[in-house]
């Protein structure tokens, strides 16, 4: 399709800032905006982008869609309605979202979605992701949270399109993501 948008993950571990640097570029871009994804699992705190529902109703949902795009990832189902998102990036509208780093994940992505996923990798020191998830997350969170921090993403970060590395000031930060984001949409 010849989409006017571009469709962009923000992609690593569990607590190196994706939300933050989402919700900071999308107040300060009127033409992006979040691909909401539906969900199985318990709101976060700090979650954005999510709507909640329960197992019974997300798989109602997925049953009546016609273009869905479907995964279930540590026991809970997340989901997004393809045609709206692709009417969207028709429109103009760039969309972003968060993601684990997968790549097999986003290719199958670009298939459902008919485009290319431009992916920027959020290179933070994984000492600081983990102290960020253990202050904020439950305590039921923490196993899982240990163990994908402990996978080794060195190699695979070279795979992603963009790698960001956060100096670990937010200001400074979310500026910077803002201006590499810019330079990514306007190019």
């Amino acid at each position: 399709m010849n989409y006017k948008g571009k469709l962009i993950a923000i992609v690593g571990r569990s607590g190196v800032g994706k939300t933050t640097m989402a919700k900071f570029a999308i107040k300060k871009l009127s033409n992006l905006e979040y691909l909401s994804t539906y969900t199985t699992r318990q709101p976060r705190n700090g979650d954005f982008g999510y709507i909640y529902v329960t197992k019974t109703e997300y798989l109602k949902i997925l049953k009546s869609a016609k273009n869905w795009d479907s995964f279930n990832f540590n026991g809970h189902y997340y989901g997004s309605d393809v045609d709206i998102a692709t009417n969207k990036l028709l429109n103009g509208i760039n969309l972003i979202f968060g993601a684990y780093p997968n790549l097999e994940n986003l290719k199958v992505m670009e298939n459902k979605y008919k485009t290319n996923i431009i992916s920027i990798f959020i290179d933070a020191p994984v000492e600081k992701s983990t102290q960020t998830i253990f202050s904020e997350r439950s305590a039921a969170e923490k196993p899982r949270i240990q163990i994908e921090n402990s996978l080794n993403l060195e190699t695979n970060k070279y795979s992603f399109d963009y790698i960001f590395r956060p100096i670990m000031e937010m200001k400074k930060d979310t500026e910077n993501f803002l201006t590499l984001l810019k330079n990514i949409l306007y190019e």
